[in-house]
């Protein structure tokens, strides 16, 4: 029974490990900081190996950090904030990371910073 406890929990952190690491189907990782800017502010999003991340929102002198949870599933990205969780539709191409809202048709795109 221990031996079959053991595999079963090596596989589960393997899933895990799984989801997380990988990226999109091109083999490219969501692990790092993502910025975009726009007139009077910017957004930077981090994705740490282990899951988990902050959402920044910078606007004129407003400044606010939300901590997220993540995963991926396909070309599906479910980012749990503090409050609510969400599932983007998301392409990586190179050092771009696009975003698509599920209830409307705004999207935001992201590139990673090195």
């Amino acid at each position: 029974m221990k031996k079959i406890t053991r595999v079963l929990l090596i596989l589960m952190i393997l899933a895990v490990f799984g989801l997380v690491a990988c990226g999109n189907s091109n083999g490219e990782t969501l692990v790092g900081t993502w910025t975009s800017t726009f007139e009077g502010g910017g957004r930077t999003v981090v994705f740490e190996e282990d899951g988990l991340g902050e959402w920044r929102f910078d606007i004129n002198t407003v400044s606010s950090t939300t901590e997220i949870a993540w995963s991926t599933d396909s070309d599906q990205l479910t980012i749990a904030y503090e409050i609510e969780t969400r599932v983007y539709t998301y392409e990586i191409d190179g050092d771009t990371l696009t975003l698509m809202h599920p209830d409307n048709d705004d999207v935001l795109i992201l590139t990673r910073e090195h």
